[in-house]
């Protein structure tokens, strides 16, 4: 059976977090950066100088003729080198650019991230998807005799629509959130041109084996080789004709028509 790839939905969360990390870790830097540029100059870093009080005047008749003292006055501190300034430039320069370059980085990667999220889990878009028009034959052609001979109708019938589930998810098609399994089967199954409407009657048939608990009725197995008998004429007469096509899954699969009664799994 020709079918597409199965591909699962791309795990961006990793990556998103590093860029988003690493955009942090940048900003910080730059934060840092101007701050150390423009903070007022720290008393730590500078030599402070120390003024000294005049000497009190000496009364008169005392001291007259000593020799006068002078207060001690500290150097100046060196002026800083003259590639400092450029240096400190450059240095902000450079945390600038990395700045930028990391928030350049993080958009790419959240843009990337959302991309990913809003593809559909299943093949890739240039994979096609083709219904492997024969397989279907031979399974309802097997499911038809299982339904007539087999005493208990609920089991040949459940077994008979599980195995249409896994031949549609076998396709490869993307299956959106929404829909469910029967929704998924009759729309893949629409898409290799069978009729819709034996495709609900069977898939209500099985809904009520499955879930009402009691032995099907025989107008029931009727209904349900009655879609069968439908379905197979449909594959023979797709044979008649030209081969199938390739499939390629549209974006959202319509749901349920209007036979679906709203069941699903």
């Amino acid at each position: 059976m020709a079918a597409g790839q199965h591909t699962r939905g791309r795990s961006d969360g990793g990556p998103v977090l590093l860029a988003l990390a690493l955009g942090c870790a940048g900003l910080l830097l730059l934060l840092l950066a101007l701050a150390a540029r423009t903070a007022p100059s720290s008393p730590l870093t500078e030599v402070p100088s120390f003024g000294y009080p005049s000497a009190p005047a000496a009364p008169p008749g005392e001291g007259y003729g000593a020799p006068r003292q002078e207060p001690s006055v500290l150097p100046e501190p060196a002026p800083p080198p003259a590639w400092a300034a450029p240096l400190a430039e450059a240095l902000v320069l450079l945390v600038v650019v990395v700045a930028v370059l990391v928030a350049a980085a993080v958009v790419v990667l959240v843009v990337r991230g959302v991309r990913a999220r809003q593809r559909p889990v299943g093949i890739e878009d240039d994979v096609a998807t083709v219904v492997d028009v024969a397989e279907v034959r031979e399974h309802l052609a097997r499911s038809q005799t299982e339904i007539d001979v087999d005493g208990d109708v609920n089991r040949a019938v459940v077994r008979c629509w599980q195995g249409l589930e896994r031949l549609a998810a076998a396709v490869g098609a993307p299956r959106a959130a929404h829909q469910t399994a029967r929704e998924y089967t009759v729309a893949v199954l629409a898409a290799a041109a069978l009729p819709e409407g034996p495709v609900h009657r069977l898939a209500d048939v099985y809904e009520d084996a499955l879930f009402s608990g009691t032995r099907l009725p025989e107008s029931a197995r009727r209904t349900a080789l009655a879609a069968l008998t439908t379905l197979r004429e449909a594959t023979e007469q797709q044979d008649a004709g030209p081969a199938p096509s390739a499939w390629t899954a549209p974006a959202d699969l319509p749901a349920g028509g209007p036979g679906d009664r709203g069941a699903g799994r």
